[in-house]
């Protein structure tokens, strides 16, 4: 008997799949059909191999994708046709079409499966268009420039949407899918956003839309249906809908978020918008697309469970506190294609004011493990860090030359470097003193171009040695430079003038030394003392940083790291100095330096 007569055309809305067990009887006498997508097309085999019969027919009711065992075409001049063993309860194909069989009794009613039409209708009454305005970037040009994105409403007062898209943003505006558009008040208090998530939510007047539903982005699959909404290129081709499927999950690409991978079609004006299940439910938020000559398909949506856990803290607290250690590191070739280093990874440099400052880690140190988790690239150690939050201590084990040494590290927030930027200094002999204006102004100059030529430029003519330890110190004018490079690594932008200011009156009439020797274990350093001697005059110093330790995992040997600051009232800013420096158990260091040659 043929397959095609025993499977009638159903109406549209009769449920196809009651019909599954006896279509399973049937295929298992006829082992081989095509399946063709759009219409399907059954076709039974004779065993002699010719063509018995073939029936089109319309489905209107939809089910899951369970399996489809696919085998090479039969016949290169149906290239749309592929020779199918179909398995187990059910297949579908993207676009909703749905062929239902078995080898196996079925185990119930599918689950129902929106086409791409359904989904966007309705999820896009509740996608919203954004467009901001944002100054030129030039200081001289008082022009302002514009961007449209995408955003879409999270909950009741809120729309959710990126950080960049947002971020320097003077002025905001929604429009709704009606075409009424709506200006935010007061953008420094209704805009929040994280800017190391990429996320925002904007409070305004959502005028009644409904949120959109979240999935859980945990349990996506790769290989699944997915379809954007946004706004490419601007509102004249808004709430466009593209679809695809998802390529892949926990796509860090340098920044450590687990970003997901979809090949749907995602271009400038997107950012922000939803990126949809076939149930219609939010499983991430369209962020960014990786484009350059010969590359295609490679778009990014940042995972809905993150997007939801950082949306919900900028709307109960106003913020997310961010952590950082306080290093850079220096990745490899093999990094740039995602390849883990089994000797971990290097760091490039310490930032002198961050976290790490001050417990003993070097540049030329390789981090291998945080907190026992072993390292292999920049994206594990930032992943590891998403989650955590200030005031938090972190293990770190280095490699420094063949030794292991471990240490540890108080997590701080990002935006305690955060906030402002003055004026430097003038030619002179000697170190300068209680800086003016314009010498803050030169020293934060000066700190800006080291981000280019990294701190070692800046401490190379202000380092003694004594013996094996070494002490550099820190003038006003490169104390406020070693700032506002803090500053800049750690927030990629250039500090204001009220945090240059705050560098220089935080130093005003002193000078810090930093010391860094290698002892027999840790709390060597504990209960140092140290004086500044310049011809008569001695000025006692006090900690301010410190005892930091790195130490190695037999415990008999550590690098220690303290700061210590004196008053500079009463010295000859271009005589000799030296600082002498007395652990509490054993001989005293003194670091010679001649002021003439420093600023």
């Amino acid at each position: 008997m043929g397959l095609a007569r025993l499977i009638p055309r159903f109406p549209d809305g009769v449920a196809f799949v009651n019909r599954t067990a006896e279509i399973a009887d049937t295929m298992d006498r006829h082992s081989d059909v095509y399946l063709r997508y759009g219409s399907v097309t059954f076709t039974s085999l004779t065993r002699s191999g010719e063509r018995e019969s073939e029936k089109d027919f319309e489905v209107a009711v939809r089910c899951e994708v369970v399996a489809v065992q696919q085998c090479p075409s039969p016949d290169q001049r149906r290239p749309t046709m592929f020779r199918c063993r179909v398995l187990r309860t059910a297949v579908a194909s993207l676009l909703g079409f749905v062929v239902v069989a078995a080898g196996a009794p079925a185990r119930g009613a599918a689950e129902p499966v929106h086409d791409v039409s359904a989904v966007a209708e309705a999820a896009r009454a509740s996608v919203v268009g954004i467009l901001v305005t944002v100054p030129s970037g030039d200081p001289g040009e008082p022009r302002r420039d514009h961007a449209a994105a995408t955003g879409f409403v999270y909950r009741p007062g809120y729309v959710i949407t990126n950080a960049h898209v947002v971020k320097d943003a003077v002025e905001v505006q929604i429009l709704f899918p009606d075409r009424s558009v709506t200006v935010v008040s007061d953008v420094s208090r209704s805009v929040l956003r994280d800017e190391v998530a990429d996320i925002a939510v904007i409070r305004v007047d959502t005028r009644g839309l409904h949120p959109l539903p979240f999935a859980n982005s945990d349990a996506v699959r790769v290989g699944e249906p997915v379809i954007a909404i946004g706004n490419p290129l601007g509102f004249r081709l808004g709430n466009t809908v593209t679809a695809g499927i998802l390529s892949g999950v926990g796509r860090a690409v340098g920044t450590g978020l687990p970003f997901l991978q979809l090949d749907a079609a995602i271009n400038p004006g997107n950012s922000g918008g939803p990126l949809l299940n076939r149930e219609g439910r939010v499983i991430g938020i369209n962020s960014a697309k990786i484009a350059d000559v010969g590359i295609e398909g490679l778009a990014l949506a940042i995972p809905a469970n993150l997007a939801r856990e950082v949306a919900d803290e900028l709307i109960a607290r106003g913020k997310v506190e961010r952590v950082w250690l306080g290093l850079r590191f220096v990745e490899g070739w093999k990094a740039y294609f995602g390849v883990p280093n089994e000797d971990g990874v290097e760091i490039e440099s310490v930032v002198p004011d961050g976290p790490a400052g001050q417990v003993g880690l070097r540049s030329g140190d390789r981090l291998v493990r945080i907190d026992g988790r072993p390292v292999g690239t920049e994206d594990e150690i930032n992943a590891y860090l998403l989650h955590r939050r200030p005031g938090e201590a972190v293990s770190i084990m280095v490699r420094r030359k063949g030794q292991v040494l471990e240490t540890r590290v108080v997590l701080e927030a990002r935006a305690r470097l955060q906030e402002e930027v003055l004026p430097p200094p003038g030619p002179g002999r000697g170190i300068l003193v209680h800086l003016t204006p314009a010498q803050i102004r030169d020293a934060a100059e000066y700190g800006e171009t080291l981000i280019w030529q990294g701190l070692d430029a800046l401490v190379a003519d202000y380092t003694a040695q004594s013996g094996d330890a070494e002490a550099v110190l820190y003038t006003e004018f490169t104390y406020v430079a070693r700032r506002v490079l803090s500053a800049l690594w750690a927030t990629g932008q250039h500090p204001s003038e009220a945090f240059q200011r705050a560098a220089a009156d935080a130093i005003r009439g002193q000078l810090e030394v930093v010391v860094e020797m290698t002892g027999p274990g840790p709390g060597f350093l504990d209960g140092a003392s140290a004086v500044l001697r310049q011809g008569a005059l001695a000025v006692p110093g006090r900690v301010v940083r410190g005892p930091g330790y790195a130490v190695s995992p037999e415990g008999n040997s550590a690098t220690g790291q303290v700061s210590f600051r004196f008053d500079s009232t009463g010295l000859d800013p271009a005589g000799e100095v030296d600082v002498v420096v007395t652990p509490p158990h054993g001989r005293s260091y003194v670091f010679h330096y001649a002021l003439a040659d420093l600023r």
